[in-house]
């Protein structure tokens, strides 16, 4: 393989920036260009930082810190050299020019994690999780991402793969080597274990659901009829002005979205047009779009006036509160209440425009989508869903073929194409195409 370099810190001025090389002529090409002050650039053990000078055509052209990685300790497998110069846009482009001349090409996107996968430093899972660690916007977002970067989610497929293959091949023995077989082949056996299989990668997919938002922030509206506070609320928990609040009711006609950090949770919030009964056409088309967006949210948040009774728009609004997950605020706490507590839970009541008690509707929230699920043991995206979903069907199949009395032959099929596709999901049988399509994400550098 050639030689990569690449800027691996955001382009711009910045008081570091780091280039990275990567490859079997690293520690040679950069020993051209870069002289530690004691000794020469070959003589510096490996996860070793020393100081150095960089030199263009003899002249000093930076003063750095570089740390060199021998192969295999690295984070690609090989041979890896890091350069801490001063952030700027000519020094690293400097840089990188002199690299390129020694003999090194430019890193594609995401080819040095591309690299730890293809040099068995990395499986496929925890390489998707590096760019949803450098995507995190969220605690939780990133403690996912290192849970599933140290391995979780690999192990926890690994043990159900090894489990599937354990299966398969006392099958095939059975079929292909009957006379060499001790005995029957144990089909009650056989169909137990396919059925706690079946279980665990059940199991597994439904993880999916809180996994997928998670990683990529809950879809949530804020729904209520005209002047009960919502877009006061949506700028309450963004802690900023977005929504345009006024005492003209209906001043929200489409759907205004933002994302806001509560708690550990990314919530992407839509600030929708009041829901009501009207003749004015634009207004009718932005209720009809908070309709739709309170049916494509995770989280629906309702909101009714406080200081007044409820009426029968109160009413419509809790009825498509009900059919989601939902929090349900009687706002306005500030004012003489009127209104009655519900039976749509968890109810809370709060001021949105002195930002009283949002602290309580934050916990609600945390609440509602506690997960059960190990961080970085969650499946996150739709790659990895379809793998874990084309095994279940399998194993079902397998399942059903030994339940119903056609015999452990028919299963051993389905069984060895369940392990077959939950390999998909660490790398271990994959398409090259696949292989591209996932380091295409990544940003150049990493």
């Amino acid at each position: 393989m050639s030689t990569i370099c690449a800027l691996s810190t955001p382009r711009g001025v910045g008081g570091i920036a780091v280039v990275r090389v990567s490859g079997e002529q690293a520690i040679n090409i950069c020993a051209a260009l870069v002289r530690p002050i004691k000794q020469r650039l070959e003589q510096v053990g490996s996860n070793r930082t020393v100081f150095a000078k960089v030199y263009d055509d003899e002249k000093t052209l930076d003063e750095v810190m570089v740390t060199v990685f021998r192969a295999p300790h690295s984070f690609t497998g090989e041979d890896t050299v890091e350069i801490s110069c001063h952030g700027g846009i000519y020094i690293t482009e400097r840089l990188l020019t002199l690299l390129l001349a020694q003999g090194c090409v430019m890193a594609a996107a995401g080819e040095f994690t591309k690299r730890a996968y293809l040099n068995g430093k990395l499986d496929l899972a925890q390489a998707e999780a590096v760019i949803d660690l450098i995507h995190a916007r969220s605690p939780l977002q990133a403690r996912n991402a290192l849970g599933q970067l140290d391995g979780r989610l690999s192990r926890k497929v690994s043990a159900l793969r090894a489990a599937l293959c354990e299966i398969g091949t006392e099958i095939m023995a059975y079929v292909d080597y009957p006379e060499e077989t001790i005995g029957e082949i144990d089909e009650a056996s056989i169909t137990q274990r396919l059925s706690q299989n079946a279980t665990s990668l059940e199991k597994l997919l439904r993880s999916f659901d809180m996994g997928h938002l998670i990683r990529e922030g809950i879809p949530t509206a804020i729904i209520g009829k005209p002047n009960v506070g919502k877009s006061t609320l949506m700028n309450a928990l963004l802690g900023k002005d977005k929504s345009i609040v006024t005492d003209i009711a209906g001043t929200t006609r489409d759907t205004v979205e933002e994302s806001a950090l509560v708690g550990d949770m990314v919530l992407h919030l839509m600030d929708t047009a009041g829901i009501r009964e009207t003749s004015d056409t634009v207004e009718a088309i932005g209720v009809e779009r908070a309709r739709a967006a309170a049916e494509s949210a995770a989280l629906v948040i309702a909101l009714i006036d406080g200081s007044r009774p409820p009426d029968d728009e109160d009413k419509a609004i809790l009825s498509i509160a009900k059919e989601k997950r939902s929090i349900l605020i009687i706002n306005k706490s500030d004012l003489p209440q009127q209104a009655e507590l519900t039976d749509l839970a968890p109810v809370i009541r709060l001021s949105a425009k002195n930002e009283d008690g949002l602290e309580a509707l934050h916990q609600a929230i945390r609440a509602m989508f506690k997960t059960e699920t190990v961080e970085g043991e969650s499946l996150n995206n739709l790659r990895q869903r379809q793998a874990v979903s084309e095994a279940l069907v399998l194993v079902q199949s397998a399942l059903s073929a030994m339940e119903s009395g056609l015999g452990a032959d028919m299963a051993g099929l389905d069984v060895t194409s369940a392990a077959e596709a939950l390999a998909t999901l660490t790398g271990e049988s994959v398409r090259e195409q696949m292989i591209e399509d996932i380091f295409s994400r990544f940003c150049v550098g990493k």
